[in-house]
């Protein structure tokens, strides 16, 4: 059989001192020993492990399984020195008859009969063999930059001094067949000389690890020389290019959030760092840890002072030798606030495992095939391609990742996501956290499991500090043992309990108001959104208006808004005309004056404190801020008029205005909500009111006026896509009324086609508005009877009629 060809050849110094230790190995075994040829090559090593029967080995079964296990590592062994395998010339070789790959495969098979010879203690023979296997595996990787590292003689003088120390092993290990061997096999240390050349096997081992990324580095870096050409001309640096290539995701913002709410002592967290569950799931065998707790239990500050703690204590982690290097750690914070996607997700633990300056060799090759391939040059990695680089950059280092709120990711990918990170590194370290929900259990199979809740430690803590920067210290300073008592009892063990009662005490201006207070804390999640909202009723005033009316905003909105769309949807709802700068409000003051109900997210997007306050609020929205539909109806109708307007005075060429980047009042940052959605919140007044639109003459008002006032614009800068009639746009606001009045009052043309060539029947039938359908078919709409719809129509208005 042809093998291939050796990897490379060594001469000189490295020649001389592989031949030496070779041939010292080879005078040490015993003289009937005989060198097997091809034996990187043998495909069954296990088999020629039970072959030594004859030399009266216990043939029992354990004997025998013990060969089937060191088999597989001696495979392990084979696979490295066929790849690394060197060649020296015949003339110049200690033993011409077989190469050194060979030599090395039959050192490890006489050092196993060795062992046999003294010890039937298998399974702590197995257990060696296992670890020297591991060291080859670990070195796996060379195999992807032999070819071009052909040249390295730093990798090759690595490679040759890690077989040599092999040798040397084989070699005492033999020459010491007795007592002391015996008794170091049953404890795999206690004998100096085998425990020494064991450590200079791992110095050798990290030695050329540490040389295959140098190396590899280095041919990288070369053959990228001209990578600059490829990289965006912008500032921005070219590691930046390629970690962003991996993934949008930067969860490093997200920690900077969660450190703010954290107390800069160190008692926060430390509770959950010293218990004997984590530190085995940090130090020890336990590779899955799933926290799982009450909503507003702190999961997510836990999760980001376990990532910080990672952080800062890498190198001393399990208390063995390590660099920061070696410890690799990365985050997940999902929200039902945000859709990630499987590829971002896994890019971005990809993309957080390069630390400092560099980037993985593998990431740069597979970017730098992509932008000279594909013509889409911000095409990113495929999965199998992310799964691919992990497991390559995650070789030889110890792997942390916690996952935060697996219960708000998507249900359908959390299984998914799971298994692909487990999938890459088999012994990665995967830390969850989530609520307590029945279907998480299948998804915890094989993680050890445990409960987050509010601990007193961090409550005293937090209670204390809120204690300091109240306003009204003073107040409360006197009643520090019982608020901390009676917070913590009410508090259920949900930290976000424990900031609801605190802002409740803030509020108290004497002494006699604490007592009151305390007594009427609730225990409940909703209890204490019950009890802020009565604490902002009973405000009263405008203050109590104005904050109604922003948390009634973030109710009923169809989708998070911007600070700055609240800001202008809150300006127009109060100011009798258009926007003015003294109509609006603060940014911070909006968010304050919520009483911890409402946060703003790094992205500037404003939300319920936490996901139980949405649904809270979206059960009670109806009773608490009764027909706001109404109102934000109004608003969105009025910005569109008065923004439009001013645009066109504004600007001396006809130009939508900018709806992404408005970020301050004149680039109204409202006008594309409100041109999204207004039709959506008319129409739910039309449904949920028992109010007859004929009877809110103020509404129909608002809506004639930015219908007719849009139709004006409209004909004064002639432009195609603006040429939509005042009809369409009342039909498809869904207003009945109007529809009528602009048919009999204004005479619009029933049948009239917008640019789109669709009537104002086509917009009803296609909107379901079939009240508005009746009205234009009442006065002389034609009807497609070629289609469904429009039999149900006129069935529909036969019934009626």
């Amino acid at each position: 059989m042809d093998h291939p060809k050796p990897a490379f050849q060594i001469d000189g110094e490295l020649l001389k001192l592989w031949n030496d230790a070779q041939a010292s190995f080879l005078a040490s075994v015993a003289t009937d020993r005989t060198v097997k040829p091809g034996a990187e090559y043998e495909p069954r090593p296990e088999e020629w492990l039970k072959a030594f029967k004859d030399r009266k080995h216990d043939q029992s079964n354990k004997f025998l399984a013990a060969c089937t296990k060191v088999g597989s590592h001696l495979h392990v062994i084979q696979t490295f020195v066929r790849v690394t395998g060197f060649a020296v010339s015949a003339a110049a070789s200690a033993n011409p008859v077989a190469s050194p790959a060979s030599v090395v495969v039959n050192a490890f098979v006489w050092l196993f009969n060795s062992f046999a010879k003294v010890s039937s203690d298998y399974d702590k023979i197995e257990e060696f063999f296992g670890a020297i296997s591991k060291m080859f595996w670990n070195l796996s990787s060379i195999s992807n930059h032999l070819e071009r590292l052909a040249d390295s003689y730093a990798l090759h003088q690595c490679i040759v001094e890690f077989l040599i120390c092999c040798l040397s092993i084989c070699k005492l290990a033999s020459e010491q067949v007795h007592d002391k061997i015996k008794k170091w096999v049953r404890q795999l240390n206690g004998n100096d000389k085998l425990d020494g050349e064991i450590a200079k096997l791992a110095a050798a081992h990290k030695q050329l690890r540490d040389c295959i990324s140098t190396e590899s580095l280095k041919a990288t870096l070369d053959v990228r020389s001209d990578m600059s050409k490829i990289v965006s001309s912008n500032d921005r640096s070219e590691r930046t290019v390629i970690l962003e290539w991996l993934s949008p995701l930067d969860f490093s913002k997200v920690d900077d959030e969660l450190a703010k709410r954290v107390s800069t002592t160190v008692v926060a967290g430390r509770w959950l760092l010293e218990s004997e569950l984590f530190r085995q799931w940090r130090d020890g065998n336990v590779d899955r840890l799933w926290y799982v707790g009450k909503p507003g239990a702190g999961k997510s500050v836990l999760a980001s002072i376990i990532v910080k703690h990672l952080e800062q204590q890498a190198p001393d982690i399990s208390g063995k030798p390590s660099t920061l290097g070696d410890i690799l750690v990365a985050r997940l914070y999902l929200s039902y606030k945000s859709k990630f996607d499987m590829l971002d997700l896994l890019g971005s633990v990809l993309r957080q495992f390069q630390r400092g300056n560099d980037i993985h060799p593998e990431i740069l090759n597979k970017y730098q095939e992509y932008q000279g391939n594909c013509n889409d040059k911000s095409q990113r990695p495929s999965l199998d391609e992310l799964i691919m680089l992990l497991s390559k950059c995650t070789m030889n280092k110890t792997v942390y990742i916690v996952v935060d709120a697996m219960d708000e990711f998507s249900y359908n990918d959390r299984e998914p996501l799971i298994k692909h990170l487990q999938g890459f590194k088999d012994d990665a370290k995967i830390l969850v956290t989530s609520r307590d929900l029945n279907h998480l259990g299948m998804l915890q199979k094989g993680f050890e499991a445990d409960k987050i809740e509010a601990h007193d430690e961090d409550m005293d803590e937090y209670i204390q500090r809120c204690i300091e920067r109240c306003p009204n210290r003073k107040c409360l300073e006197e009643y520090c043992d019982q608020i901390m008592s009676q917070v913590k009892k009410k508090s259920g063990r949900m930290f976000l309990i424990v900031r609801l009662h605190m802002d409740a005490l803030a509020d108290v201006e004497v002494e006699a108001e604490v007592e009151q207070v305390l007594q009427k804390l609730p225990d409940t999640i909703d209890g204490s959104y019950e009890n802020t909202m009565d604490r902002i009723h009973n405000r009263g005033g405008l203050r109590r208006i104005r904050v109604e009316s922003t948390l009634a905003w973030v109710a009923y909105a169809q989708r998070p808004l911007s600070i700055h769309e609240l800001q202008h949807a809150l300006a127009i709802s109060g100011s009798p005309g258009g926007i003015e700068k003294k109509y609006l409000r603060q940014k911070d003051e909006i968010i304050s004056d919520c009483c911890g109900l409402l946060v703003q997210d790094l992205d500037g997007i404003v939300r319920y404190v936490h996901y139980s306050a949405q649904d809270y609020f979206y059960r009670i929205r109806a009773e608490r801020f009764p027909n706001f539909d109404r109102q934000i109806t109004i608003a969105c109708a009025r910005y569109l008029s008065i923004s439009e307007t001013q645009q066109l005075v504004k600007t001396q060429t006809w130009r939508k205005p900018s709806l992404r980047s408005a970020k301050e009042p004149g680039e109204y940052p409202f006008l594309k909500y409100a041109g999204q959605h207004l039709h959506t919140h008319h129409r739910r007044v039309q449904t949920s009111t028992g109010v007859q639109e004929g009877e809110d003459t103020d509404l129909v008002e608002v809506i004639r006026d930015f219908v007719t006032t849009e139709n004006k614009q409209r004909n004064a800068k002639k432009r195609p896509w603006t040429l939509l009639q005042p009809l369409h746009v009342a039909v498809f606001l869904g207003s009945a009324q109007l529809v009528s009045s602009l048919i009999v009052e204004d005479g619009a043309v029933v049948n009239a086609l917008d640019p789109y060539h669709k009537s104002p029947l086509d917009v009803a039938i296609k909107s379901g508005l079939d009240d508005v359908a009746s009205i234009l078919i009442g006065h002389g709409a034609k009807v497609d009877l070629s289609r469904k719809k429009g039999h149900v129509i006129l069935l529909s208005i036969l019934t009626d009629h």
